[in-house]
């Protein structure tokens, strides 16, 4: 095994004359090498094929793993003259009649399809190749090619004939699914190996045909390569076109997708073009020139390729301002392109698999299979179409980038631009943005002629376009634009974008869902809803307004501490008055009385016990300051003007058959007849700030019905004489406006979530309100100037706490004075009764004496007790 391991290290299989022909087969050269390196090996190599993935059981070949794979894309006749294949069966080497049968060392069979380029370029590789293996080797296979001419049936039947008559032991071929799915169950059930020359098979292919090999090299780096490109060019978002049916056109997009996604590109429109040359095509590209995405991925078969760029020139989108990328089946035949052709493919990059010049284990590289599949090839060739041809401008190689060259000492970079002059869409792409010039809060956006020179231009100015601004700074990406100035209704302005004559509309446009219809909104970069503005009037007189300057629970308050504070005090000091003592109606007038007074003045003199006396200073403290605040909250509002809103409700309006305002060109007079039901004859619109104001002072209208943002304008201008009343009606709010499936609208949204969240969609805010602030607040409402137990709670704690800590001495005093005087009590009762009761000495009760005759004979000599 070492002996031929070395052997096959000494002889590689290499150039396969794909170096003399000016094609790029990389496919069929993967193929013949793995194919002669089979059938060259003896039979005691078993081990060396098990490496390969490779079983081999006497003339029978079993594959281990399975495959991936998608169908290889048909290319267009070939333009210049070439090799007509019929089918024919020849040996290779000297000659074939004098070539010994020792020397053959095997039968190749071959199905490619000869009207389309790619297949004469795998028929004359594979002749060359074989060729070349002889020279270097000695060694020869008999090889017969039949024509498939594209016919999946066709191709079937050749692949029959090959197996069943010529006896081939592998065939090479065909270039498409279709063809191969027809031949892979030929082989499989045969046992014969089939090398697949297509772009990809599909995974599931390789679990029912275990003989199906995928020899062409996997697309995943190629797709890694042109996501590289688009990623110098700091591109947000491309369009993909790719042929509809080809079999490796889903993998393909799940390739390119998944590395634009990981340089942070998106696919912004993917478009399918079907197989055969229709009308449809011009108005698929249509659809893509009106997007604002201009950058075109191009993965079609080659025919297919060129009706594509040549509808895309007649529709002018070859020229300025637009990109095309093609992948390694277009640009690997560019070269077989005449100078006519190529002058009409302005604009085009094209990326291709790099066939290196080496010697090593294969002209692309080493050859290598993972599951079947041909391992990817991991540099690239990078071309551009300048005038009446293609440069080829430099490489690219997988972990390294860019590089003009494959010298072993070049330097590489992480930029295309490094290669040279290459086209670069951010220069060339401007997003056209229409600004209203007819707002009528300039505040928001304001439009300024300039006459200068001669020539009429126009600045743009306002918190939108700050805002927009700071928005696009924001951006992972370059973003260059234009404003233009349009004076018409908003509606108007939104339909421009629907027609594609603006890419976007920055303003003071509202977001309502009847616009919807035609764009899209960002996120409301303002309040949303519509208020109503009134003028005010001086408030009436107020016969409760002794009231007001304290709130109902304060007045509660108050009252309970009163009490409070009067209860204790009349119950430490009802033993030391005999006023405080009598009945009980006596007692409580006299304990309310108390109370009050205390408001007033202490009375200490007439206070006996300390603990009453500390109790009243407290409170007189607190009571002091309450007075105080009463009274100079009080002559606050004797003194000074308060105001009311002279309407507070939309009844109010409908009642009095008044008139109202709005915005001119705004979409609030609908709202206001359709959902609060007021009469179209009492709306009127007005176009300036100060109309609204004079309408209003003038009573020429009741109320003025504005948006949210304007009404913040409107009320920081004219404070003293206005105010906001009645509810907030949640509608509208002020957004950028977008066509409808536009690949910013995310990121403009991301970003102005990112400003918001900082602080600077708050400080653009108030800068602008600043400007307009007025110093002369008016009285809004009652409440305000009402206080609250807050503003004394820790007054009102101190003088209960005192009061009830004075209460509760008092109690435990009295409590232990009455507990010791019922001691003394009792102890000078069991005394006196103890004595009562005392023995004296020798006395005995009468019970005691004993009867006897004697005692009873002397009974009438005793005193009289009574």
């Amino acid at each position: 095994m070492r002996l031929l391991k070395g052997v096959l290290e000494e002889n590689p299989i290499v150039n396969f004359g794909l170096n003399r022909f000016l094609g790029d087969s990389p496919q069929i050269e993967g193929a013949v090498r793995s194919l002669l390196e089979i059938l060259i090996l003896p039979p005691d190599a078993k081990h060396y094929l098990e490496m390969l993935g490779i079983f081999w059981s006497g003339s029978c070949l079993c594959f281990k793993e399975q495959i991936h794979a998608c169908k290889h894309l048909n290319c267009p006749i070939f333009s210049r003259t070439g090799p007509h294949l019929h089918t024919h069966v020849f040996v290779l080497g000297k000659s074939a009649a004098n070539e010994s049968s020792d020397h053959v060392k095997g039968i190749i069979g071959a199905i490619f399809d000869s009207s389309s380029r790619i297949g004469q370029e795998h028929a004359v590789a594979l002749n060359l190749a074989l060729e070349d293996f002889y020279q270097k080797n000695n060694l020869s296979f008999s090889l017969h090619v039949r024509n498939s001419h594209g016919d999946p049936l066709l191709a079937a039947i050749s692949a029959r004939d090959l197996i069943d008559n010529q006896k081939v032991q592998a065939i090479i071929g065909p270039q498409t699914w279709q063809e191969i799915s027809s031949v892979a169950e030929i082989c499989s059930q045969k046992s014969v190996p089939l090398l697949s020359l297509a772009d990809n098979t599909p995974e599931w292919a390789t679990k029912k045909w275990h003989f199906l090999l995928q020899s062409s090299p996997s697309q995943i780096m190629q797709m890694k390569a042109i996501a590289e490109i688009v990623k110098d060019w700091k591109l947000y978002n491309v369009n993909m076109i790719y042929e509809d049916g080809d079999s490796s056109s889903t993998e393909v997009l799940s390739q390119i997708s998944g590395a634009l996604t990981i340089v942070g590109t998106k696919l912004n429109n993917v478009t399918s073009i079907p197989p055969l040359v229709s009308s449809s095509m011009t108005q698929q590209l249509e659809k893509l020139r009106e997007g604002q995405c201009r950058v075109f991925i191009v993965h079609l078969s080659f025919h297919l390729t060129l009706h594509l760029f040549e509808t895309a020139k007649r529709m002018n989108m070859m020229g300025k301002g637009y990109v095309w990328i093609t992948t390694g089946t277009f640009t690997s035949l560019v070269h077989s392109l005449n100078a006519s052709t190529i002058s009409n493919l302005q604009g085009i990059i094209g990326v291709k698999n790099k066939i290196l010049l080496s010697n090593f284990s294969g002209l692309s590289g080493k050859i290598q299979f993972t599951e079947h599949r041909r391992a990817s090839t991991h540099t690239f060739q990078i071309i551009d179409v300048i005038g009446r041809s293609y440069r080829e401008i430099g490489f690219w190689s997988d972990g390294l980038g860019f590089s003009k060259s494959l010298d072993q000492n070049v330097s590489y970079s992480s930029s295309v631009g490094e290669l040279g002059k290459v086209v670069n869409p951010t220069c060339t792409l401007r997003l056209r943005i229409g600004v209203p010039s007819m707002s009528t809060f300039k505040q928001y956006v304001n439009v300024i002629q300039d006459h200068s020179e001669n020539v009429t231009s126009f600045k743009f100015k306002g918190f939108a376009i700050d805002l927009f601004e700071e928005t696009v700074k924001k951006l992972p990406y370059h973003l260059e634009y234009d404003y233009f100035a349009f004076n018409g209704t908003y509606n108007d302005l939104v339909k421009q974008v629907y027609w594609k004559k603006y890419d976007l509309v920055v303003g003071d446009v509202a977001i309502i869902s009847r616009r919807y219809e035609y764009v899209s909104f960002t996120q409301s970069y303002t309040n949303p809803g519509m208020v109503m503005i009134v003028p005010v009037k001086s408030k009436t007189g107020d016969a409760w307004l002794f009231m007001k300057p304290f709130t109902k629970l304060m007045w509660i308050l108050i009252l309970v501490i009163v009490v409070y504070n009067g209860f204790v005090v009349w119950l430490i000091e009802r033993n030391h008055c005999p006023e405080l003592k009598g009945p009980i109606l006596h007692q409580t007038t006299t304990m309310l009385w108390l109370a009050f007074c205390s408001l007033f003045s202490l009375n200490g003199d007439r206070l006996h016990s300390n603990l009453s006396r500390v109790a009243m200073v407290v409170w007189l403290f607190v009571a002091l300051i309450i007075t105080q605040t009463y009274t100079a909250s009080l002559a606050s509002m004797l003194t000074v003007q308060r105001f009311e809103p002279t309407v507070d409700s939309i009844q109010q309006l409908k009642s009095n058959n008044a008139m109202v305002g709005y915005d001119r060109g705004s979409y609030l007079k609908r709202y206001l007849h359709d959902a609060l039901g007021l009469n179209d004859d009492n709306i009127k619109q007005f176009d300036s700030q100060e109309s609204y104001a004079d309408a209003l002072r003038n009573k020429e209208i009741a109320a003025a019905f504005l948006d949210i943002p304007e009404a913040k304008i409107f009320l920081a201008k004219n404070c003293k004489g206005f105010v906001q009343a009645g509810p907030t009606y949640k509608i509208g709010g002020y957004g950028f406006v977008f066509p409808k499936g536009s690949p910013l609208l995310h990121d403009i949204n991301q970003a102005l979530l990112n400003i918001s969240e900082s602080g600077t969609l708050r400080n653009l805010e108030d800068n602008m309100l600043a400007s307009e602030e007025c110093k002369d607040v008016i009285d809004r409402g009652e409440e305000t100037t009402s206080l609250s137990p807050t503003s004394f709670m820790v007054l009102f704690i101190l003088t209960g706490g005192i009061s009830t800590i004075s209460l509760l001495i008092y109690i435990f005093s009295v409590n232990y004075s009455c507990s010791g005087q019922r001691a003394m009590w009792s102890l000078m009762m069991e005394v006196i009764k103890s004595w009562r009761f005392e023995k004296r000495p020798f006395s005995r009760r009468v019970h005691n004496v004993t009867e006897s005759p004697l005692n009873f004979s002397n009974i009438s000599n005793l005193p009289d007790l009574a």
